[in-house]
């Protein structure tokens, strides 16, 4: 057992070893305990070695204080013992054990003088020093001189003093094979018993914070990082930990451990002969009452990657990284919470440095995660876990898996098959939704993918599009213009035309009147029938509509302006609110119309980006019938590239964030109140096609990161369960014929705006 032997047995051996001594002194002398003189010098020196020796004080490692303790009084008995009338012999052989002693004595106070020095060169001296008195300075070196000197000097006429005097110097200043012999026999018995003997890794040094343990290793002892071991402390019961990593050095190699709270090994292993305040090896498999939770983290030291730290806070971890510095943004971790394995998702960190053991100062990674919960299978949803870790508790990686494809699933969890799902469509458009990014990071195929979510749950969605992506890209789902009359009466009030009707009532003139009144028609007679084809494309910036700001006298001319894309937008925002109002309210959380703004900051700007008052009043109507429009099932999907330049009346009303690579600042602090300061620091670094996740639509309550779908596993999966809808003849809702209070309808009072 590498010389480490539980206190208990230290004492028997210590009583064997006296009786021997005391054999040894009646064989040699005729006396069981030999008089205070020269004939029984060696008997004290002997007895004293194996008291504070090997047996009670010092049976594990030498320090340089230890050795002080040892040479200084061997050094003090010499000099009280010499005597002129030695023969040279002798008092070559007291020289010899006189400078023994105070080379040791001196070479102590100067390891303990230099050993905290800032230049290498002499804390390389300082080391050596201390390895070299390490060995040459434990009490069975120093008390083997003086015991041989005594047998020289005052044995050496009789031949039978000097055999029975050296036996017992082998039997327990030099060797002790009673230990060994008593060692053994434990141990042949333990491997006949249950096959199996744990190694011990050192000895504990130090408890340097709760359930953190420093340990020394033992000499030509490598504790493998992660790796199962038993504590062994004699003032409380035996207890479990892990294995850590290297944190310095102070008379021998400095290693943690930590232990996992409540967990005991098996009651069988009680009176297994391990030292105290020792550290070993552990099977994992021996301890009693083990959770399936626990036993997979014990089982997978690789994925070891910390332990909770200070400033832990309900739904934020702070850890310590060790272990091999492979995790990233965004990868997910876990440790337990009152025996359950939460999952957190990590968002930054920072570099720290924290005192080890006496003045060893340790370089450690401070690493933050937001909580995320308990992945419950049977719902495929993450369940929010109440408290917080223990402080020290292990940290593991969550295993990487390749995902399995969900076609109710909007992402998944980087490196993981933990599924991102909406909770509900209708919540995410009733309660409005941004996607905030960067050109071409993959805005576009979200918003895609989340249209044909809507559109599969029956609720009709008009787009304000200037890129013209969307009628091509979702065509199968597009309202078909081309031979609708409405349509067609819409594009005939189109057209320059329109500068030449002119009106004493200035907003009589122009041709927005007539504009106006068409787009109410189709976007009325849109929600209010079925066609099976849900989604009205509109290209805001391609109708050419004249509005008189100049009054008209009878002759001659007034000033006219052409309605920009901005104006456009709320005209048609304005008449979906006013066809959901003409069916009534809806029950709470059900969503009847999404309006889903393309290039939100040039549809719906913010008005210091705006230079016309036309705009202005624009972006105030398209928010006021965004801000109405919930009760009648109203809601919007803005998807912009600067949340600087989109109306903060809308944005603020954003319920549901997809926030992905974003680089202003502007953008980052107004995202940080929505999803924390961390997250918002990650977003410059984010991937294509990854976002954070957050608000009203999400089924975890806190800001994640996910990796979005990609388009075609999408298209794949959720056409299979949804297929594209074929067209059906357009027949009047019953609903838009019911007066509303016939409806039953609960209605939610409450109009934020």
């Amino acid at each position: 057992m590498d010389g480490l032997v539980n206190q208990r047995t230290r004492v028997l051996i210590l009583i064997i070893e006296i009786s021997l001594i005391l054999l040894m002194s009646y064989l040699a002398l005729n006396q069981i305990i030999p008089p205070a003189t020269d004939k029984g010098y060696w008997f004290y020196t002997a007895l004293f070695t194996i008291i504070v020796g090997d047996r009670l004080l010092t049976p594990f490692f030498i320090k340089p204080i230890d050795v002080i303790a040892y040479s200084a009084p061997a050094l003090i008995a010499l000099i009280y013992l010499w005597s002129s009338n030695w023969v040279p012999t002798e008092q070559i052989f007291f020289g010899f054990c006189f400078i023994y002693c105070a080379s040791l004595l001196l070479a102590s106070f100067v390891q303990i003088i230099t050993k905290d020095s800032q230049t290498d060169s002499v804390k390389h001296f300082s080391e050596s020093v201390r390895v070299t008195i390490g060995s040459l300075g434990h009490p069975q070196a120093i008390y083997s001189v003086i015991m041989w000197f005594f047998i020289y000097t005052y044995h050496r006429q009789s031949a039978t003093e000097v055999f029975w005097i050296a036996i017992a110097w082998a039997l327990t200043v030099a060797t002790s094979p009673i230990e060994h012999l008593i060692k053994s026999g434990k141990r042949i018995y333990w491997i006949w018993k249950d096959g199996d003997v744990e190694q011990i890794y050192g000895q504990i040094v130090a408890f340097q914070k709760p359930n953190v343990i420093l340990f020394r290793e033992a000499p030509g002892r490598e504790t493998p990082f992660g790796a199962t071991v038993l504590i062994k402390d004699s003032t409380t019961k035996d207890k479990i930990g892990i294995a850590l990593d290297y944190v310095g050095r102070d008379e021998g190699i400095l290693r943690r451990c930590v232990e996992i709270d409540g967990l005991t090994p098996a009651a069988k292993l009680s009176s297994y002969p391990l030292p105290d305040q020792s550290i070993s090896s552990y099977n994992h498999e021996n301890i009693d009452s083990l959770p399936k939770e626990t036993t997979e983290m014990l089982g997978n030291a690789p994925l070891l990657k910390g332990i909770v730290g200070t400033n832990t806070t309900l739904n934020r971890l702070v850890f310590e990284e060790i272990g091999d510095r492979t995790i990233e943004e965004g990868q997910l971790v876990k440790t337990l919470i009152y025996g359950r394995p939460v999952i957190y998702q990590i968002v930054g960190g920072k570099t720290d440095e924290e005192q080890v053991y006496k003045k060893n100062m340790n370089g450690i990674t401070k690493v933050e995660a937001q909580k995320i919960g308990q992945w419950i299978p049977e719902r495929k949803h993450f369940e929010l876990v109440k408290w917080l870790p223990q402080l020290n508790s292990p940290v593991f990686a969550v295993e990487e898996e390749q995902p399995e494809r969900d076609p109710e699933a909007i992402g998944y969890f980087p490196r993981s098959n933990y599924a991102a799902h909406i909770k509900s469509v209708h919540e995410l458009v009733t309660h409005n939704a941004a996607i905030i990014g960067i050109l071409g990071i993959g805005k576009s195929s979200l918003s895609f993918e989340l249209i044909e979510r809507m559109l599969s749950q029956g609720i009709k969605v008009i787009c304000m599009d200037l890129t013209d992506e969307y009628a091509e890209i979702l065509k199968d789902f597009c309202h078909v213009t081309s031979n609708d009359q409405l349509y067609l009466d819409l594009i005939s009030t189109t057209g320059a035309k329109g500068k030449e009707n002119l009106n004493a009532i200035p907003e009589q003139g122009g041709n927005r009147p007539e504009f106006s009144e068409a787009v109410e028609k189709l976007v009325q007679n849109f929600i209010h029938n079925h066609s099976g084809k849900n989604l009205l494309v509109f290209n805001p910036s391609q109708y050419e509509v004249w509005r008189q700001y100049g009054q008209y006298f009878g002759k001659g001319g007034a000033a006219m302006a052409s309605l920009s894309a901005t104006e456009i937008t709320s005209i048609f925002t304005e008449a979906a609110l006013k066809a959901c109002q003409g069916l009534g309210k809806v029950e709470v959380g059900k969503a009847r119309v999404c309006v889903v703004y393309e290039e939100a900051h040039s549809l719906i700007p913010e008005w210091n980006t705006v230079v016309s008052d036309g705009d202005k009043s624009a972006t105030n109507a398209t928010a006021r019938a965004i801000l109405q429009g919930r009760k009648f099932g109203l809601g919007c999907l803005v998807i912009s590239q600067r949340t600087a330049n989109v109306t903060k009346t809308i944005l603020n009303q954003c319920n549901t964030i997809f926030a992905m690579r974003t680089f202003d600042d502007t953008g980052k602090d107004f995202l940080a109140n929505y999803i924390g300061s961390e997250y918002a620091d990650s977003l410059p670094n984010l991937q294509e096609r990854h976002a954070v996740f957050f608000g009203k639509a999400s089924k975890c309550e806190n800001p994640i990161m996910i990796r979005l779908n990609d388009r075609e596993h999408f298209l794949k999966l959720f056409r299979e369960k949804f297929p594209i809808p074929q067209p059906q003849a357009q027949v009047p809702s019953i609903e838009s014929f019911e007066p509303e209070f016939e409806r039953g309808v609960d209605f939610e009072d409450d109009i934020p705006y």
